[in-house]
């Protein structure tokens, strides 16, 4: 180390200041500050961004917005999204876009990940507004396991979702060598097989096609889960309005992976899902049913895959679920984990609480 590193490394770090937002507009306003902080951040993912929880408060939050923002310098450091929500009889601390994301967890920017810690113990250890934590799909590097074992003894962890996930190759050229040999075989049946009914074609969103794709992927996926006897996860017009909002928020980033593939003009199969640090994190599809002899859903899945490739992605991610059709594309086995802890009184030094913002 230099001496003038070595010096600088000396040097005190002033003092963190905690800010606790819990109004929808002072949200916004952050968002700016909010996706480079996204941006620094190591393990954040798309669940985190600001594209993402920001239509979730609007059209899906229930309960007591109560988001910490930490700070150093006035510098934004760490951004903790809890929600407060009632439930059996309890009020539960949980995280913002609990529901329909498929990971959650804190932002923190590199470098900083043991200060936004003890300021979030120090601040946890003052709240009486709740009776107990309830923070699910974390991944195993989440900062709130940490913080679980350290403000909370009594802390429960137990496993939560499973995700499945693949690798993917360098080039297109090697899906064959990734792929298991049934699904490759099937893919290129499947190809053969919808070049015979006419004119295959896929389309991808803009700002044009973008409400199109996603008016079909709620048909398909509907229409889908209605020949099972169930309505499916797009059913309530709020969720639907969200991904409108997510869609077009991402779409602006070039983060969204909205692809529909047309037999002679019309839409038979829709995949959504997001380009999110090095991977292609698949969502959800829909497929018409009418069609399944061409396999229209793994044809649009299989496209994910080139352009994924195409755009130097490492994963495919199918992200929560043990649906079978994942594992038939080689997929292996991740799992988030779920903390629920009661109440404690931990009481760390040096942090300094601004006013609440919003209260």
């Amino acid at each position: 180390m230099r001496p003038s590193e070595l010096a600088r490394a000396r040097e005190p770090r002033s003092a963190l200041e905690l800010q606790e937002l819990g109004d929808l507009e002072e949200l916004r306003e952050l968002a700016p500050e909010w996706h480079e902080l996204w941006l620094q951040s190591e393990s954040g993912t798309v669940f985190q961004r600001p594209e993402w929880l920001l239509p979730w408060c609007e059209h899906l939050a229930d309960g007591e917005l109560r988001v910490v923002a930490v700070r150093r310098d006035d510098a934004l450091i760490g951004l903790a999204p809890f929600i407060v929500q009632n439930g059996a009889g309890l009020r539960a601390l949980r995280v913002l876009g609990c529901g329909v994301s498929d990971y959650l967890d804190v932002l923190v920017a590199r470098g900083e990940r043991q200060h936004v810690q003890r300021a979030l113990e120090q601040w946890l250890s003052q709240q009486r507004g709740f009776e107990h934590c309830d923070w699910s799909d974390l991944r195993p590097d989440s900062l709130l396991l940490t913080l679980a074992d350290e403000v909370r003894p009594s802390s429960r962890v137990s496993a939560g979702s499973v995700c499945p996930g693949m690798a993917l190759p360098e080039r297109i050229s090697q899906l064959g060598a990734v792929l298991p040999r049934k699904k490759y075989t099937e893919i290129s049946t499947a190809r053969k097989r919808a070049s015979r009914k006419g004119e295959v074609s896929i389309a991808h969103a803009d700002a044009e096609s973008c409400d199109e794709l996603l008016a079909g992927l709620v048909r398909l996926h509907t229409a889908c889960w209605r020949a099972r006897g169930e309505e499916g996860v797009l059913a309530d017009e709020r969720v639907q309005a969200f991904h409108r909002a997510v869609a077009h928020n991402l779409r602006a980033r070039d983060a969204l992976f909205l692809s529909g593939l047309r037999v002679n003009g019309q839409l038979v199969a829709v995949v959504y899902g997001f380009f999110d640090r090095g991977a292609l994190r698949y969502y959800l599809s829909g497929f018409d049913p009418d069609f399944a002899r061409i396999s229209p859903g793994s044809l649009a899945i299989a496209h994910g895959l080139e352009v994924a490739i195409e755009r130097g992605c490492s994963v495919l991610d199918f992200m929560r679920g043990n649906e079978s059709y994942k594992y038939a594309w080689g997929a292996r086995d991740e799992v988030t984990l779920r903390a629920r802890q009661t109440a404690s009184s931990a009481s760390p030094s040096g942090v300094h609480s601004a006013s609440a913002i919003g209260h």
